[in-house]
């Protein structure tokens, strides 16, 4: 089930898999205390907090630049937070609903000249851990000055964005690291190895210390329970287990140990004794191209 938000009416209508409209999904920042919750939208309160403001601005923008489109995804209000539950699911979810996106609007809160590049190539945005797969996954990918003016767009390989002619691939390679190739077609990217992928999260941070591998569900391929409060080690440990567990090797995990050594700015600093078990590269690939093709 995935709740959007009418960008028209601005009330929710929840959805299953097989009726789901063609939507906007949204990347964002998030600000602590100031960003509206379901019940805020609901209940139309709390409507001069930053956050409730940053809703109406991607709905106008829709609005406005996108017309015929009357549906939005935001994290922040179409997931019930108090519901551990819907949270899990929506966690385990996200890759595949940020690729079925039509497309994604970043909003970068600190960039306000859409031509400023020394200011897009500081963007907080490029350092946050969420951030990693939602722009990776969609098709198209449209980058929002603080004030809502597009800045330019990632797209896929074939692709062309009606929105913005300027194109972002290199610049964000360069910011990210992450090679254009996969920037352009990150559907093609079962050959990319665990290590790789591990590695871009270098230099990317979360808030809450789970989130360090939480937010790598989608990009691993796997499906991990959320558990906050079991603290950072634990979730990385239970990552790790379920990625090596789907490359087919039956070997005791009792005899496998997850040596991590967590530096502030670079999480993923692994030995590679971690990765030891992950030999069957081509079972592990087969369940990547699954996750991000359904097939």
């Amino acid at each position: 089930m995935i709740r959007l938000l009418n960008v028209h009416t601005f009330e929710f209508q929840e959805f299953h898999s097989s009726d789901v409209p063609q939507c906007i999904i949204t990347s964002h920042r998030w600000v602590a205390g100031h960003e509206a919750s379901y019940k805020d939208i609901l209940k139309r309160r709390n409507t001069h907090n930053t956050g409730y403001r940053k809703i109406q601005l991607f709905a106008k923008f829709i609005r406005s630049k996108i017309p015929g489109m009357d549906w939005m995804w935001i994290d922040t209000c179409c997931i019930q937070q108090d519901s551990s539950q819907e949270v899990s699911e929506a966690i385990n979810s996200m890759l595949k609903w940020y690729r079925n996106a039509v497309m994604c609007l970043a909003y970068l809160a600190d960039v306000h000249d859409p031509y400023a590049q020394r200011s897009f190539a500081r963007s907080g945005w490029f350092r946050r851990g969420w951030t990693l797969q939602e722009l990776l996954a969609p098709q198209h990918v449209v980058f929002i000055t603080s004030n809502g003016i597009a800045i330019g767009a990632k797209t896929t390989i074939q692709g062309s964005c009606v929105l913005t002619s300027r194109s972002l691939h290199k610049k964000v390679q360069s910011i990210t690291g992450i090679p254009e190739n996969l920037l352009l077609g990150y559907s093609r990217s079962e050959g990319v190895s665990v290590e790789e992928r591990l590695a871009w999260m270098a230099n990317r941070q979360t808030t809450r210390e789970e989130d360090e591998s939480y937010c790598l569900l989608g990009l691993l391929g796997v499906n991990v329970s959320v558990r906050y409060g079991e603290g950072r080690e634990e979730a990385r440990k239970r990552l790790l287990r379920k990625v090596k567990k789907a490359t087919g090797d039956t070997a005791t995990t009792q005899h496998y140990e997850v040596q991590v050594q967590a530096t502030t700015g670079d999480w993923w600093k692994l030995n590679m004794s971690v990765l030891m078990g992950f030999h069957s590269h081509e079972r592990w690939a087969q369940r990547i191209h699954f996750h991000l093709h359904g097939r």
